[in-house]
């Protein structure tokens, strides 16, 4: 009986034995919850994975400009992730385990597909389409001299040849803020945009409505109705038929009818003039006339899908270094620079940017002036930042 209760010990110590070494080589391949495990106890890294991307237009890739990746499984070191663009690997501006930015690589394309690769594994791929109006925006500014007077005040200049001739523009970008205050000022008699300008303590302004009896634009500054306009004939319609308008320094373009249409309307701060070049992203008919039609200097404002406001200058009138342009140019260089809305303000010899600390900074054709001297021109009204 000993004999056998012996020999039965024994045989369940050995299936004992057997069953612990079966556990410890099945450890590698099964985790403690009964999962797959990896071989030999070594974690699997996981492959990246793209979930979303972001722009700031409208999701869509603009040259040089950033590009914000999210997903999972990223490499918190630049160096460790690889972010292609078609067959471009792109510069990594950031890197998060859930958020590459890139810049966006100049590619002759209408979109590209975007991967990341870490630790040789590829992620998912994702189309990223071209925004090519602003791509051509970037290109046309590339060698600006860009200038910033301010946080969200950013100066551009430029002296290039577009559509085959010599151009001189200014461009200034304003993001309105509790620092960034914009305003509109009438002073009581005609005066230069360098003066009225001084006088509000403008960091930037330029030259506004027409100064004519019958085409100077309604004008409301605070709640406050500063000058009704003129009465100008039909065929003049397009001379005031849109407004530049602002409440709590919340900037937009609308279209109008006329001043007395302009005076209706319940907005805190507005400035009439025109033509009017675009409305919601759309380019307005422009009327067949020589003010539209003739390449003139110009001084336009805008307003980008962002609530940004575009403070423009155009010169013209100097033969062999800038000739100005006619309306239908100023919508497409306006698209280019990524106006939602924009409105053509008084131009020739009234056109005039003025930056603090540095006085006229375009290059006004008035009576008196040459390419390298000014002789400004006294305006009825200006608008600015300050």
């Amino acid at each position: 009986m000993n004999y056998l209760r012996t020999f039965l010990y024994a045989i369940l110590l050995c299936a004992s034995v057997i069953c612990h070494s079966c556990e410890k080589e099945n450890m590698g391949n099964e985790g403690a919850d009964g999962t797959e495990g990896t071989t030999g106890g070594v974690e699997e890294v996981a492959a990246p994975e793209i979930t979303s991307y972001s722009t700031k237009f409208n999701n869509k890739a603009v040259f040089d400009q950033e590009v914000v990746i999210s997903g999972r499984n990223f490499a918190e070191t630049k160096s460790d992730n690889v972010v292609m663009f078609n067959d471009t690997e792109v510069n990594i501006l950031s890197a998060s385990t859930e958020q590459l930015v890139v810049r966006t690589p100049r590619l002759d394309t209408d979109y590209a597909v975007i991967a990341v690769t870490v630790n040789e594994k590829e992620s998912n791929k994702r189309a990223i389409y071209y925004d090519k109006v602003r791509c051509d925006s970037v290109l046309l500014f590339q060698n600006a001299k860009v200038i910033t007077l301010r946080n969200g005040v950013v100066w551009k200049q430029l002296e290039t040849r577009w559509h085959d001739a010599p151009r001189s523009i200014n461009v200034v970008s304003i993001t309105p803020s509790s620092k960034n205050k914009l305003g509109i000022a009438l002073p009581p008699a005609l005066s230069t945009t360098s003066d009225t300008s001084k006088s509000v303590d403008a960091l930037v302004g330029i030259n506004a409505a027409y100064f004519g009896d019958i085409s100077r634009g309604f004008v409301r500054i605070d709640g406050v109705d500063k000058c009704p306009g003129g009465n100008y004939s039909a065929n003049q319609y397009y001379l005031n038929n849109g407004v530049y308008v602002f409440n709590n320094n919340v900037p937009n373009i609308k279209g109008v009818s006329n001043n007395a249409d302009a005076a209706t309307l319940p907005d805190d701060n507005i400035q009439c003039c025109g033509p009017l070049l675009i409305l919601d992203g759309e380019d307005l008919i422009q009327a067949d006339v020589d003010h539209c039609n003739v390449e003139h200097p110009r001084t336009i404002v805008g307003v980008t899908e962002d609530g940004r406001v575009l403070f423009v200058t155009v010169d013209g009138r100097f033969s062999g270094k800038a000739i100005g342009m006619s309306t239908a140019m100023l919508q497409e260089l306006m698209h280019l620079l990524g106006a939602k809305h924009a409105l053509n303000l008084d131009g020739g010899g009234s056109t005039t940017m003025y930056v603090k600390d540095r006085g006229v900074v375009n290059h006004v054709c008035n009576s008196g002036s040459t390419w390298d001297k000014v002789a400004e021109r006294k305006v009825s009204t200006i608008l600015y930042v300050k």
